[in-house]
């Protein structure tokens, strides 16, 4: 067993901890967020003495990169679910909206399809496919989180910090943090199975969450 060491082996920076806040205040804080986003993209016109239109989205993009890092619950899934979806929200406002839009006719209905990744696309489908498309996606979300629960979690050390005393070229260490990853993708699946049940129920179509534009993974 390697000594644990706090030195990197190619650098070591040292980052301070993230201030842990409730997950109803840290969702509070990035919906107002959201309203401050809105208010700098309507009035680019007016900031364009100050930024350019591509350097105020990048500063968008920047303090959405930083605030998760900054800010975190106590909630391992929240804490996910507030790194993916501020992302996926700032891309939209980074890559699609504009100073036309108005704030409930245009700017709430869209970051609310993308938040909860809504599949606003044509369909053919009738009710009856919908809904079994609905009871699949709850299906398949099941089955995700069985996999993470009966085989990842016996897969993973009781201590993750025992992830930090191995090399980062050892094929453990690179194993452990493969089994992290994947448990974060199945851990991901509860959205599908709400979303799925909202889909059967109300005829809501969504996309499956790695699915959706934003962070497809296909």
């Amino acid at each position: 067993m390697y000594a644990y060491s706090n030195e990197s082996y190619i650098m070591n920076i040292k980052l301070p901890p993230a201030v842990t806040v409730p997950a109803h205040i840290l969702t509070l804080g990035y919906s107002l967020i959201l309203i401050i986003d809105y208010i700098l993209v309507k009035n680019e016109s007016k900031l364009s003495s100050i930024v350019s239109q591509n350097q105020l989205r990048c500063i968008i993009a920047t303090y959405h990169f930083v605030l998760p890092i900054a800010f975190a619950s106590k909630y391992d899934f929240g804490n996910i679910s507030f790194m993916i979806q501020p992302w996926t929200l700032a891309a939209q406002i980074v890559f699609l909206a504009n100073s036309d839009m108005t704030l409930l006719g245009d700017w709430l209905p869209k970051l609310i399809k993308t938040a909860t990744f809504q599949d606003d696309r044509p369909t053919t489908e009738t009710s009856m496919e919908i809904r079994l498309s609905g009871l699949k996606k709850v299906m398949r979300g099941i089955a995700k989180m069985s996999f993470m629960k009966v085989v990842l979690d016996g897969l993973l050390p009781e201590d993750l910090s025992s992830l930090l005393e191995l090399p980062f070229y050892s094929p453990r260490a690179w194993f452990i943090t493969y089994v992290l990853a994947f448990r974060i993708y199945c851990m991901l699946s509860v959205v599908d199975i709400v979303t799925g049940v909202f889909q059967a129920s109300f005829l809501i179509r969504f996309h499956d969450i790695f699915d959706s534009p934003f962070i497809a993974t296909r």
